[in-house]
């Protein structure tokens, strides 16, 4: 069966590494002086005194309620003082004070849209004010504040600028113009324009400086300053400039060190300091340099000011260094290779009954757990296919698994032998040699120049990739599943596996059932089918194929509005059929694949959020003879030339033959054919999508692996079983007959969602899931429901 890319698909989700951008907004957070407004004197201007509330039949002038307004401010009584501000401004509308002191509240209160309207009436009224510049200057300034507050940066920056126009000497419009710019760059590096990230970053750098020539103490200055060096270095960090990111830490360190010299007490500077050192420290980690990163991470350590902010800093000082102490007493050589993580290889026989027969190199990385202090372990994944890559898995692993997975486990992502960057280099012939030999046969292989084409199209996957070529079934990844554990020193791992990595996983667990600790899996396919007849085999066959014929009448029959370009008056389907008399065109565009146009219609059942684009593919593809999206689908189906030899095919091939020795190859040319009669009676719209799968898999009898030789049930290992009622790849009679008649100690936990693989989309799958890998707990009962959660 075909199984796309579903949830592999996350990696390219963002542009920015989140670690980078966290610690950039965590860095700007910690510095108050920039982000917020100044804070409402005890007495703001004109001088108040405080005087006791007067009797209640009393009638209050507009000073005496802004008076009662400080009294209650300085007794944090925020809803009395701003209902006599308010008060006072009813009485006066003309009262600039009580305008000013109300918008600081409500900036305090971070309701900056008030705030901001009411320093606007402050600037309206300053001219009728006794210090008009100096208040009008003020109210810019606040008003900047709360602009940049709402990251309206350029209003902000306008507004400080008009400040220090006002009073050039005003240093905390100075320092708001140079803030403004600092929170800006940090906009433009999130959104992953950098060009514009480093001109303001270059503009805050130069105007703290010109804060700091005319006041070479301003402590606050300095610690700002120091922000803006450490973001640009994140910034040339992000872009490749390892020595500028040094470059700018090390000026940090200069200015921090001058603060401190001045003022050793002062908490925002060692908070600072602690901060950069762990900045530092990280990216000295990233680039693997690990002694460096250790050294900065124990002086975060060394300080010891008695300050929260600066425990939480310390306290990741302390993870890191456990992520490096953890890293050096494995057995795998990492490297960097992705912000967060590490890559690495492990060597694995190329045959495990013949050990002599040398090795493969199999590709690894892990993400390390964020909270190492609670870390559970090794959580191994697999994405599906077969062919899937594991390693792009963990690559996106932050915008595909919980916080709870990530917190708690190393996530050990894998290429198996034959995918990404493992070895060997899948190939089966030169791209399209195979398709070429396959297509001279023609129906039923009766003569003798057609047994000899079959033969040869499979033997080309041992030509191009040696005897390994016929070792890449499930049972060897497995073991090699294996031996990457052994190289990480772990006794036991954990498991969450999707698709076919619900094969893989119990795989693993009937060869090494003490090595599992915990084991899920989504979207379970059912490796065991019964086969003992023919008429069982073809109703196997039928099982797996129901689901895509049934969502896609569901996808075809969702279009049920005029809206939708394929409504044809109330009949999608009649209009699927005449798009269907096209679809060789997509064959054509895939460069004679004879399954292509099949690949582009089913791949976006996979995900119920596709149908639109399914519905608009065939509008264009009958409407202007254009299979451009369709080919879309395709590509996430098959390699980058989708001629060359199917790897899914490769794999299941080789399993059912190490899992059903018996069926030999007359009888399974003779299934093929038979097949092919029940397809075009039970599925019509599959049919129509020009469905045709040459196959050099009965040929495979030349090379197969060893049998199993015994029964693939899961060794006793308990194992949590995602089933959905309407996924479109594995029915959940899959799932049913997985859990019911193969393993051993398997959990149902069924749901209906229109997708392939449900984690982590649903709440109450996500609590069973983790329940399952974090704690090592299943359900009370050996089947459980879980409602679709849209």
């Amino acid at each position: 069966s075909t199984e796309p890319a579903a949830v592999s698909d996350a990696a390219n989700a963002a542009d920015l590494d989140a670690t980078v951008e966290a610690l950039a907004q965590a860095t700007i957070a910690a510095q108050p002086a920039a982000t917020s407004t100044p804070e409402p004197t005890k007495t703001p201007a004109p001088t108040a005194t405080h005087t006791p509330a007067p009797a209640p039949t009393v009638t209050l002038t507009h000073e005496e309620h802004f008076e009662l307004a400080v009294d209650s401010y300085d007794k944090d009584e925020i809803e009395i003082a701003l209902t006599n501000l308010s008060k006072s401004i009813e009485l006066n509308p003309d009262y600039a004070d009580a305008y000013f002191m109300r918008g600081l509240i409500y900036t305090l209160e971070e309701d900056y849209g008030k705030g901001i309207a009411d320093f606007e009436k402050v600037v309206e009224l300053a001219p009728e004010h006794t210090d008009a510049k100096a208040a009008r200057a003020e109210a810019y300034t606040a008003r900047g504040a709360d602009y940049a507050l709402k990251e309206d940066f350029d209003k902000s920056i306008a507004d400080f600028e008009r400040a220090v126009e006002l009073e050039p000497d005003r240093a905390d419009a100075k320092i708001g113009v140079a803030g403004a710019y600092l929170m800006r760059g940090i906009s433009h590096f999130e959104e992953g324009d950098y060009d514009r990230a480093f001109a303001d970053f270059d503009k805050a750098i130069a105007d703290f400086e010109g804060v700091i020539e005319l006041d070479y103490n301003n402590a606050e200055a300095n610690i700002l300053l120091t922000n803006a060096y450490l973001l640009r270095g994140i910034a040339r960090y992000e872009e490749g400039y390892f020595d500028g990111t040094l470059a700018d830490f090390d000026r940090a360190f200069a200015d921090l060190e001058r603060v401190i010299e001045l003022d050793p007490n002062n908490v925002e500077a060692q908070y600072a300091i602690a901060d950069a050192y762990l900045l530092r420290g990280i990216v000295y980690s990233e680039e693997g340099d690990d002694d460096r990163a250790i050294e900065d991470f124990e002086r975060v350590l060394e300080i010891d000011a008695d300050d929260a902010d600066i425990e939480d800093i310390r306290w990741e000082a302390q993870n890191e260094i456990a992520k490096i102490e953890l890293e050096q007493s494995e057995g795998i050589a990492w490297s960097p290779c992705e912000i967060h993580l590490k890559c690495g290889f492990v060597e694995v026989p190329a045959d495990y009954r013949n050990p002599d027969a040398g090795s493969i190199k199999i590709a690894v990385n892990v993400r390390r757990a964020d909270y190492q202090d609670e870390r559970i372990g090794y959580l191994f994944v697999n994405p599906g296919g077969p062919g899937e890559s594991g390693l792009e898995l963990v690559y996106a692993s932050d915008f595909i698994f919980t916080y709870e997975i990530l917190d708690r486990f190393d996530i050990v992502g894998f290429d198996p032998r034959g995918v990404g960057e493992s070895e060997p280099e899948f190939a089966c012939g030169a791209p399209g040699e195979q398709l070429a030999l396959l297509g001279t046969i023609d129906g039923d292989i009766d003569t003798p120049d057609e047994t000899a084409a079959g033969e040869a199209a499979a033997n080309l996957c041992i030509e191009s990739m040696g005897a390994v070529g016929g070792l890449l079934h499930s049972e060897y990844v497995a073991r090699d599943m294996d031996e990457i554990r052994a190289a990480l020193g772990a006794e036991q791992i954990s498991y969450l596996g999707f698709s076919y990595g619900s094969a893989l996983g119990v795989w693993y667990a009937t060869l090494f059932p003490e090595s599992v600790r915990a084991m899920v899996v989504d979207g379970a396919d059912n490796p065991v089918d019964e086969a003992d007849t023919q008429q069982e085999r073809m109703e196997e066959f039928s099982e797996e194929f129901a689901p895509l014929e049934e969502n896609l009448k569901r996808a075809l029959e969702a279009c049920d509005s005029a809206e939708c370009p394929i409504y044809n008056d109330g009949d999608p389907i009649g209009y699927y059929y005449r798009a269907a008399e096209k679809l060789h065109l997509v064959n054509s565009a895939a460069g004679g694949v004879p399954y292509a146009a099949f690949m582009g219609v089913v791949t976006p059942l996979y995900d119920e959020a596709d149908w639109p684009e399914l519905w608009q593919a065939l509008h264009e593809l009958n409407e202007d003879d254009n299979p451009t999206i369709l080919m879309k689908f395709v590509r996430r189906q098959l390699d980058e030339d989708p001629t060359a030899a199917n790897f899914t095919a490769h794999v299941n091939c080789l399993d059912s033959f190490a899992l059903k020795p018996e069926l030999d190859r007359a009888t399974r040319l003779d299934d093929s054919a038979v097949f092919d009669a029940l397809s075009k009676e039970r599925f019509p719209l599959i049919e129509a999508s020009d469905f045709d799968f040459p196959s050099a898999c009965p040929f495979y009898d030349q090379f197969v692996p060893e049998p199993l030789g015994v029964p693939l049930d899961g060794g006793g290992v308990p194992v949590l079983v995602v089933g959905n009622h309407t996924d479109p790849a594995t029915s959940f009679g899959e799932s049913e007959e997985f859990v019911a008649d193969v393993l051993s100690n398997g959990y149902l936990l069924e749901t209906a969602h229109a997708r392939h693989g449900v984690y982590p989309d649903n709440k109450c799958v996500n609590e069973h899931v983790h329940r399952a890998l974090i704690d090592a707990e299943y359900p009370s009962e050996r089947r459980v429901m879980c409602e679709r959660e849209d």
